[in-house]
């Protein structure tokens, strides 16, 4: 990401009141930092590759490979 913003932090609550907790340890922990945006999402049907069926219910799991080159992208020293 460029900008000021270059930062994306992304959690798992059990409940909204979680958040705030989350907001004052990072202050207080990394007093540079600021909070540009939130954003508050109530039903995730899709997190941390899960499959799931027509109902959002997990049918299986495809990890995230944070390394994997993108089909069609070309590597250094790749001559295809």
């Amino acid at each position: 990401m460029a900008g000021s913003a270059n930062l994306v932090l992304i959690v798992n609550l059990h409940s909204f009141e979680h958040l705030e907790e989350v907001l004052i340890r990072i202050a207080a922990n990394f007093p540079t930092v600021t909070v540009t945006e939130r954003r508050l999402v109530l039903r995730q049907v899709k997190i941390y590759g899960r499959l799931v069926d027509a109902e959002g219910r997990s049918v299986g799991i495809v990890p995230p490979d944070p390394w994997a080159v993108p089909t069609g992208s070309k590597v250094d020293g790749d001559e295809t």
